[in-house]
């Protein structure tokens, strides 16, 4: 089997496993937390044009914020990864929002070394429990 990351993400985590030459078990070997909660602040709102009344503004809240650079974080080590040839395969698993938002901060290389995503919420689990949520081969 060639060099794998499964990588196990949310938000806030993520859990990089390699798995034995056999593909049926897994080991951690990376943690990765986002920064503390707290870290970024939200932006001032803001002011309403002179004479009139403030439009309606869109704004990110601040856990999408945090989410967004939790996922350019992640894809930065899985972009270091590659180019140290930790892996030559990838197989991604994370709750939908967050692998959307991950998937478009990762580099055309990176993204052509994915071979499997896996849209569930997985963080929480044991490597044998993860492993039992993975087809066979991926």
């Amino acid at each position: 089997m060639d060099a794998s990351w499964v990588v196990v993400a949310d938000s806030r985590r993520a859990r990089i496993f390699l798995p034995d030459a056999s593909g049926h078990r897994l080991t951690e070997t990376t943690e990765i937390l986002a920064e503390e909660e707290g870290a970024t602040e939200p932006a001032a709102p803001p002011e309403p044009p002179r004479g009139g009344r403030l439009a309606m503004v869109s704004r990110k809240d601040p856990q999408e914020h945090d989410a967004a650079a939790f996922a350019r974080k992640l894809a930065q080590t899985l972009a270091q990864g590659r180019a140290d040839g930790s892996f030559a395969r990838l197989v991604l698993v994370a709750p939908p929002h967050f692998l959307g938002q991950l998937g478009e901060c990762l580099s055309k290389e990176v993204e052509r070394m994915v071979s499997l995503k896996l849209s569930q919420e997985l963080t929480h689990l044991d490597a044998v429990a993860i492993r039992e949520h993975l087809p066979a081969r991926w």
